[in-house]
């Protein structure tokens, strides 16, 4: 089980902004990782902000802002003083220049872009790049070396890894396990 020494006695909310381009799976992280869960999407597509209130830790809150670039204003609107990234890119169709101007548009806004972690998501699917190949895919096009993490957001697979990941970046301690 891991530990991140800090986080149950802070008082503060965590903000962590889950972002990428549209058909990622940014909607199903956050409702995975959600016992809470509320989303604005008419016909499947998210034009509002999704939110969640994590079910693992009492005080991390969870916003999904819209991957279409007509909903710029909605996309620093979720992210704006979010404590961290999650950035959601589907390993089969990884819409990367996409994924550049969304990383662009949300890093001006959030409390510290360095905060980030890359869910590599899909990777149930047979064109699935692997996680490695998406990280190299983020470094190069958008600039960020951020841990990567191959998952399967339906099945709420690598999720918790990564957001832990992210909360202790976030907290800025090392990792424990007990």
């Amino acid at each position: 089980m891991v530990s991140i020494p800090g986080l149950e006695t802070r008082e503060d909310i965590i903000k962590v902004a889950v972002i990428g381009p549209e058909d990622a799976g940014k909607t199903t992280v956050v409702r995975q990782l959600s016992d809470t869960f509320t989303t604005v999407s008419p016909k499947g597509k998210t034009v509002g902000i999704d939110f969640g209130k994590c079910k693992y830790y009492e005080n991390v809150r969870l916003f999904g802002v819209p991957g279409h670039l007509m909903f710029k204003f909605v996309m620093k609107l979720g992210a704006r003083g979010a404590d961290g990234i999650i950035f959601v890119i589907d390993s089969a169709d990884p819409k990367i220049d996409h994924a550049v101007e969304i990383y662009n548009i949300v890093k001006n806004v959030v409390k510290n872009p360095d905060n980030i972690v890359v869910f590599a998501n899909k990777q149930d699917l047979p064109n699935a790049r692997p996680p490695e190949e998406i990280k190299q895919l983020v470094e190069s096009h958008v600039g960020i070396n951020a841990p990567t993490f191959g998952t399967v957001a339906i099945e709420g697979e690598g999720l918790k890894e990564g957001l832990d990941h992210l909360l202790f970046e976030v907290i800025g301690c090392d990792v424990q396990t007990e």
